[in-house]
């Protein structure tokens, strides 16, 4: 009597294979046609600011505008985990490059409604509406907030 155990069926390792032939394919034909690649948006910029982002001792990040050094928003702890998370993964490429915290990133809103932030120092570019409405929105309602600032002014 032999034990099977611990063998992987043949057809399993064929559907394996397929899937990621199909998926090496995908990505291929992504790459060469530029299909939905988040490269520079097919518009002109509308508004911009640039922002500067500090953590706090309590735990929670101050926003600030980085030309007006006016403070646009404090997420506290807890909240908005997504402008903490995008903010701390931009942050972490500065580290992996030595580059400190002083350079702004740039909050962009496009003609076509696209929503960009960009790291300044090392070019890093995410388009936010790719994580969601929600997520998008918490960016959206940090570029208004400095925008209203500013013409206050």
């Amino acid at each position: 009597m032999s034990d099977n155990r611990g063998v992987v069926p043949r057809k399993a390792i064929i559907g394996a294979g397929l899937i990621l032939a199909i998926t090496m394919a995908f990505a291929a034909y992504g790459s060469i046609t530029g299909l939905n690649l988040p490269g520079e948006p097919d518009s002109e910029p509308r508004t911009s600011v640039p922002i500067r982002v500090d953590d706090r001792p309590d735990g929670s990040v101050a926003v600030y505008d980085a030309d007006t050094n006016e403070l646009i928003d404090t997420v506290a702890p807890g909240e908005n985990g997504f402008i903490r998370g995008a903010m701390r993964a931009l942050a972490r490429q500065r580290q992996m490059q030595n580059i400190g915290a002083k350079p702004p990133f740039k909050l962009t809103l496009w003609e076509n409604g696209r929503l960009s932030l960009k790291d300044m120092a090392t070019g890093e570019r995410i388009f936010l509406e790719a994580y969601g409405t929600t997520n998008r929105d918490a960016f959206a309602a940090l570029l208004v907030t400095a925008t209203k600032q500013r013409e206050r002014q």
